[in-house]
């Protein structure tokens, strides 16, 4: 199966944890373009706040409902793409330019979903360095939140800090 494919059922996949009348955060990439689509698709009364102008405008052409970024300070499920995972597990964000709103609008989510599948796995030393830093995401922002795991069981990953 492409990667490209794997993309796709991943995204749908994620799209059917929305539910009617949800407040939703949209993140941004490759993997979010599969998502909207899907989630378009199934005809939901949603409240959406996009993460960059280019997520903006595809759910807005998909007729999704999206409102300004900071206009909701709450939701309740927020998705977004996996930029890389370790051979340990770890998921990796960091460095695109809408990282800064991916991480205010997962930490304002009671439920943050990041859409991963086996081509996500890669080798991470000195990938994840862009614009001269590297992040890491454990737990969502600041405050701590569930990340589901490889095993399909959720639970909230330690690990050493990575420089």
């Amino acid at each position: 199966m492409s990667v490209q494919h794997e993309k796709q059922r991943a995204a749908e996949a994620a799209a059917e944890l929305i539910e009617d009348g949800m407040t939703v955060g949209l993140g941004t990439g490759s993997t979010v373009a599969y998502l909207l689509p899907a989630l378009a698709h199934r005809g939901l009364s949603l409240r959406c706040v996009a993460t960059s102008p280019r997520t903006e405008k595809a759910a807005l052409m998909l007729d999704l409902r999206v409102e300004p970024f900071g206009s909701i300070d709450h939701f309740d499920i927020t998705i977004d793409g996996a930029d890389q995972i370790a051979p340990d597990g770890w998921l990796v964000k960091g460095g695109g330019a809408a990282h800064t709103r991916e991480k205010i609008v997962a930490a304002a989510a009671d439920r943050f979903v990041v859409i991963a599948f086996p081509g996500c796995r890669r080798c991470v030393c000195g990938i994840a360095r862009r614009g001269g830093h590297q992040a890491w995401l454990r737990t969502a922002g600041d405050r701590r939140r569930v990340i589901q795991g490889r095993s399909g069981h959720s639970g909230l990953r330690h690990g050493p800090a990575h420089r």
